[in-house]
């Protein structure tokens, strides 16, 4: 009887402190120093902000502008709040290129400006907000088609 007891005692004991240390580990993740009650990167939702609104009311409609030009195969882009998966579709539209694009419309919504850049320096311009793969024709070197896939999200168990 007096071994059982041991046995239960020096389990409860393994349990104890393992839940403690779980506990201790997942609220110091979760907490900042200002404020205990709110998990970094997640400010509270505010009904003026887009994502924000209040339950059965729309989010107020963001304006888009997207302007995208051609010139002796030189892009010039000015995009406000513009779907990146249709500058993609307009930028192989107009040249000719074909676009595989792995994005929603929502997903990905950005803001850029540049002139008379060639698709290789374009592309690296829309690459910070997304992956980009292209392919060249080996005779001419010009490129034949693009993939588009989202970026990984940052956070835990992504490796950045």
């Amino acid at each position: 009887m007096e071994l059982k007891n041991k046995v239960f005692y020096n389990a409860l004991i393994i349990i104890c402190c393992f839940s403690f240390l779980l506990l201790s580990a997942y609220s110091g993740r979760c907490q900042e120093p200002g404020n205990p009650q709110m998990p970094p990167g997640n400010p509270p939702m505010q009904p003026d902000q887009p994502g924000g609104a209040m339950p059965g009311t729309e989010p107020p409609k963001v304006e888009s502008v997207l302007s995208l030009k051609v010139s002796n195969n030189l892009l010039t882009l000015h995009a406000v709040n513009a779907s990146l998966k249709s500058i993609v579709e307009q930028i192989g539209a107009k040249l000719k290129i074909d676009v595989l694009v792995y994005l929603r419309d929502e997903q990905t919504i950005i803001t850029l400006d540049f002139e008379n850049l060639d698709i290789i320096k374009a592309i690296v311009e829309l690459s910070d907000f997304a992956n980009f793969i292209y392919y060249k024709d080996a005779k001419t070197g010009t490129v034949k088609k693009i993939l588009v896939s989202p970026k990984p999200q940052k956070g835990p168990g992504n490796v950045q």
